[in-house]
């Protein structure tokens, strides 16, 4: 089982009007009437929507407010195409299939701070009026600059003045290395690499931006040149550190799970040399976990942790069995480790069920007495 999110993409007309029964009134204002036209959201974006925008936050009800001011936009409705009528006569099949490629292309967006929300207006059986109906969200954080890649802090008499410097080579033997999950600079990141691996000597893999937001849960299947070098320069590290004789210990945040998961895709060789911690994952666990585990990657200690991630929390309540059962097949832990692996799966299993509180909230949606905005505040009860 996959994490409850989704990627970026433009329903075709058919694939939207197929799908028109799950669409929701974004909030009592949005319903349609004297206040303007109608705002629907698909309700499959209820969990990111969730774990991105928190009602009880300032940026959050500003958000909400943009969002509910689009029941008042001046925006373009685009009739069918070939629906028949005088001025819009019926066309092939084939014709029809590339025009729907040209209006997928103008779907419209509005971009509030680091969240971009996909939309399209069209009246509906059932629609008084031309409705807006929110059928994606994106994230995209603002570039924090640095280039991916290894990453040490500065050394030498004058290192308080300078920041971390990359290093031309790949040698990572015997050393503790941090991915960073949220877009950080790489002075920021750094002092999270030291912080989360305890050891000042710590080494950072850097992840712009860019990659974690395209290979992240709101990202896009189309890929970018810096998202790609990302991947090519981990699977190298990986690759040329095959035979580490002092081990290396990974430490991997967030989103920067789902960078790894993808690398390890290149990666055909051993990892028996390498033990992995991961620190509020938002990927597909369980697949990584069996991924690293079929590489013979090391799962010691503590080797899963938690600290108020929202986004991580609701990937938990999702895939909890999954992932037990992944832990479940790794080999079996020896002295302390068999303590903790105990402490670990009971964690899990504890987390799980505050995710799946929230997550419940999205099956109410269904209710007309209901609406996205009044069930996303009743789930943020149970926001960690």
């Amino acid at each position: 089982m996959t994490a409850p999110f989704v990627r970026s993409t433009s329903p075709s007309y058919f694939q939207f009007q197929q799908s028109l029964n799950q669409y929701v009134f974004f909030s009592p204002l949005t319903m349609g009437g004297s206040s303007g036209r109608a705002v629907k959201i698909h309700k499959d974006l209820f969990l990111p929507f969730f774990c991105v925008v928190d009602p009880a936050t300032h940026d959050g009800q500003n958000i909400i407010r943009q969002i509910e001011n689009l029941r008042t936009t001046c925006t373009i409705v685009r009739q069918e195409t070939g629906s028949g009528y005088a001025n819009n006569p019926r066309q092939s099949p084939a014709h029809k299939s590339q025009l729907a490629k040209v209006e997928s292309a103008f779907h419209q967006v509005l971009i509030v701070k680091n969240l971009h929300v996909h939309y399209r207006v069209s009246q509906e059986s059932g629609d008084k009026a031309p409705s807006i109906y929110i059928f994606n969200i994106r994230e995209i954080n603002r570039g924090t600059g640095g280039s991916p890649g290894l990453y040490r802090a500065a050394t030498g008499s004058f290192r308080e003045n300078q920041g971390p410097q990359k290093v031309s080579s790949s040698n990572v033997d015997g050393k503790k290395i941090y991915i960073n999950g949220a877009p950080h600079t790489v002075e920021d990141a750094m002092d999270q690499a030291k912080y989360a691996t305890d050891d000042n000597n710590a080494m950072l893999f850097y992840c712009p931006t860019t990659a974690l937001d395209e290979l992240g849960p709101l990202g896009r299947n189309e890929r970018s040149r810096a998202t790609k070098e990302t991947l090519g320069e981990l699977a190298s590290v990986l690759t040329n550190n095959q035979k580490a004789s002092r081990g290396v210990s990974w430490y991997v945040d967030g989103k920067g799970a789902n960078v790894l998961t993808e690398a390890i895709k290149q990666f055909q060789g051993d990892l028996s040399a390498h033990s992995f911690r991961l620190i509020n994952p938002v990927t597909n666990t369980a697949q990584l976990i069996e991924s690293l585990s079929k590489k013979k990657a090391k799962f010691e200690g503590e080797f899963f942790k938690y600290d108020q991630n929202r986004a991580s929390l609701i990937s938990l309540g999702n895939q909890k069995n999954d992932v037990l059962q992944a832990i479940g097949k790794l080999p079996a832990g020896k002295n302390y480790d068999i303590i903790t692996r105990k402490n670990i799966v009971s964690a899990i299993s504890d987390l799980s069920r505050v995710g799946e509180k929230a997550k419940a909230a999205q099956t109410k949606l269904s209710s007309a007495n209901q609406t996205f905005v009044q069930l996303l505040k009743v789930a943020g009860v149970y926001r960690k």
